[in-house]
């Protein structure tokens, strides 16, 4: 499955859907499944849309991870750092659209 990551500040969809736009080329022919997060500061404490999106990877159903910048998966670089390993670790196709 491929997994598009989107999260945004700010409670103005624009912002999402340009995020979306960037990430459409990336996809090929299948359908992806949506992973997003609404006023979300990059360091929050709670991520749900990261969490989920984690898990799905770590149970093995996304072969491909697509998000406009490293910056929208984690401010943190701790955090970031551990996600990279476990896309690494799990051998993901991971696409930077921005």
């Amino acid at each position: 499955m491929v997994a598009v990551f989107v999260r945004t500040e700010s409670n103005d969809f624009s912002h999402i859907q340009q995020q979306i736009e960037k990430c459409l080329p990336f996809l090929g022919k299948k359908e992806p499944k949506m992973y997003l997060e609404f006023f979300m500061s990059g360091d929050a404490d709670e991520r749900l849309g990261l969490s989920q999106l984690i898990e799905d990877i770590q149970s093995g159903m996304v072969t491909k991870v697509i998000c406009t910048s490293s910056e929208r998966i984690s401010s943190d670089r701790v955090e970031l750092n551990k996600f990279l390993q476990l896309v690494r670790e799990k051998n993901i196709e991971l696409i930077f659209a921005g």
